[in-house]
This record gives C-alpha cells, structure tokens and sequence, in this order.
C-alpha cells in the first residue's frame, strides 16, 4: 500500500491542545488496540480527543 492510500487520523490533547497523527488508515484491528490508551506526548495527559483542535471548535 502507498502512502497515498493512507489518511492521517489527528488527535488532540485537551490539557496542552498539542496535536499529532496517531496513525494512519486503513489500518490492522490488531494494530489498532494499541492505541486505545494513548496519551499526550507532550504533558502526558490521558485527555486525548479525535481530531485536531480546529475540528473541535468547528460547529457539527
């Protein structure tokens, strides 16, 4: 697979607000349980939310 076929999933944390790719679609179901207890690699928060912060403000 290319990178052209991956989309990037953005995560925010909602203590700093910093932002990172968490990973990249498609993805393995067993890959994927890694990441169920991500944190924060900037302040180590547990607060980590889908999506950049642009998109959290953004109206639904």
């Amino acid at each position: 697979m290319s990178a052209e076929e991956k989309s990037a999933v953005w995560v925010h944390c909602g203590d700093c607000t910093h932002e990172w790719v968490l990973f990249y679609t498609p993805i393995d179901a067993h890959d994927l349980a890694k990441f169920g207890k991500s944190y924060c690699p900037m302040c180590v928060s547990k607060k980590v939310f889908m999506g950049s912060k642009a998109d959290a403000g953004a109206a639904p």
